[in-house]
């Protein structure tokens, strides 16, 4: 259920239509479009899911509006709110630096993190960058696990901190258990590189791109940062490198070839792995290495690569490090840029015999939590907030260690946190332990997929989740003060200077 836009919930506050709620709660998110399929990979798109997995249990709580306006507006329906005896909550799904904390109600932020360190520094000409002092500005932070609770504790927030899992949409619980002989077509336009043998690799068929041209791409990029533009006029400069990369990002979308087939037939062991190839985080050069590798004498092993982009430039990056692999193999490489509905999520979950991950650090892998929960084991690292609910009961667990790594926000890059790289004969490892698995074991397998849906359905089930979140809020029914700092909300001392107009959107 959507909830409702400001238009509507302001006439029925005004006429009186609506069953009285205590709260009323005003939901904030990036709005990216990344539900309907738009602008996937964008910066904060993944809160938007977020949001509408939380969406139906804070309607149990309060009238649920989404908040699509500016501070101005949002400010005169908070006072609309509280002259209609309500209590007004402003609940963010978005990081501190992005969160919108209005005056005059309590501002309960929901970030996702993924680093043991805390950003405390007003970097980048960004007040809220200082986590902390953002954090203390509100009335309550609620997590997804442990991991994010402790580094935000041991950072020094003072506000009230409460872990409250992301809720796992309902229909992976009821997916059947995987077997050996499933088989599944989606309606997708994918990329398939399957059965390239010695004598083969070096035309992979109408994927492959002119060899002369990758080395020609190869050549020309250093030459022109250690030659050419050391020569350009400064003032010139921006404009070549602009001219430049608008032709090598056309020339992508040109080169791009076309898909294999229309429709994708799954069946098999099947690898699943869903990823923004723009997130750094994500190390799919080291999944795809790593299964060639492992499995490329398998001809029934699938490694399926659900891209959550639809930009040439990023499908192009993905397929040219395949093709400068040039590594013979049997098994399927399948990438799928299309957007999915929520019932072809579910179909590819269906075929899926693991969930693959690589991530060098995550916030919550919702991904990962979905598969556990269909009964699909997992092979990952346990770190990060992967560790809040992964382990060797649920799948086959890859060894890491942190290193050095900078916040994603932080445009100076500077170290000043860690990330974890995997090992990578770990990852080869585990990827050989579980085809045999699949392939030899059908009871080791059963036990770790009945591990991993039991642990989610503890874990992260929307029931579970709403008796979490319920006893969260009561944190603010006990807080008396709607403002943890009126110092930092300098809207409140217009309160005295008289009601603002509040401007509807037609």
């Amino acid at each position: 259920m959507s909830p409702p836009d400001l238009q509507t919930f302001s006439s029925t506050v005004n006429q009186g239509a609506e069953p009285f709620f205590p709260w009323v709660i005003f939901l904030s998110s990036y709005m990216s479009g990344a539900l309907e399929g738009k602008r996937l990979g964008t910066p904060g798109y993944s809160y938007d899911f977020v949001a509408r997995l939380f969406a139906p249990l804070l309607e149990r709580l309060g009238k649920l509006v989404e908040v699509k306006w500016s501070s101005t507006e949002l400010s005169g329906l908070i006072r609309s709110v509280r002259q209609e005896g309500r209590e007004p909550i402003v609940v963010t799904f978005r990081p501190f630096q992005d969160a919108f904390l209005a005056p005059l109600a309590r501002n309960v932020v929901v970030p996702a993190w993924e680093f043991p360190d805390i950003p405390d520094s007003p970097f980048d000409a960004n007040p809220q960058n200082n986590w902390i002092q953002t954090a203390n500005r509100c009335a309550l932070v609620l997590v997804g696990g442990p991991f994010t609770a402790d580094a935000l504790q041991a950072a020094g927030v003072t506000t009230p901190i409460r872990v409250v899992p992301v809720p796992t949409p309902e229909p992976y619980f009821h997916l059947p258990r995987w077997q050996s002989d499933c088989r599944v077509t989606l309606r997708c336009l994918p990329y398939i590189f399957e059965a390239i043998d010695r004598a083969s690799s070096g035309d992979n068929g109408p994927h492959a791109k002119p060899r002369w041209r990758e080395t020609l791409r190869l050549l020309a990029r250093p030459v022109y940062r250690r030659v050419v533009k050391r020569w350009l006029p400064r003032r010139i400069k921006p404009v070549v490198t602009a001219v430049l990369r608008t032709a090598i990002s056309s020339w992508r979308e040109q080169s791009l070839p076309p898909p294999s087939a229309e429709g994708l037939d799954l069946d098999g062991i099947v690898y699943t792995s869903i990823l923004n190839p723009k997130d750094g985080r994500k190390n799919w050069e080291d999944m795809i290495t790593a299964f060639l590798y492992a499995l490329r004498d398998c001809d029934d092993a699938t490694l399926v690569l659900k891209l959550i982009s639809s930009e040439p430039q990023e499908i192009h990056r993905v397929i040219s490090f395949y093709h400068r692999l040039d590594v013979p193999h049997r098994c399927r490489l399948v990438l799928i840029p299309d957007f999915l509905s929520d019932a072809g999520m579910l179909e590819l979950a269906r075929v899926s015999t693991y969930y693959l991950t690589t991530t060098r650090a995550e916030g919550n892998c919702l991904p990962l939590m979905n598969y556990l929960a269909a009964g699909r084991p997992g092979i990952s690292p346990v770190h990060t907030a992967i560790s809040d609910y992964f382990d060797s009961r649920l799948g086959f667990v890859v060894e890491s260690h942190p290193e050095p790594a900078a916040w994603p926000q932080d445009s100076r890059l500077r170290w000043r946190t860690t990330w974890h790289r995997l090992v990578w004969t770990s990852l080869v490892e585990q990827l050989r332990r579980s085809y045999q698995v699949a392939k030899h074991d059908q009871a080791a397998y059963r036990v770790m997929a009945a591990a991993g849906r039991e642990k989610m359905r503890q874990w992260a089930h929307p029931d579970a989740v709403w008796h979490m979140l319920e006893s969260a809020m009561q944190v603010l029914r006990a807080d008396e003060e709607p403002l943890r700092d009126s110092a930092f909300f300098p809207e409140a001392r217009e309160e005295a200077r008289g009601p603002q107009r509040l401007v509807l959107h037609g």
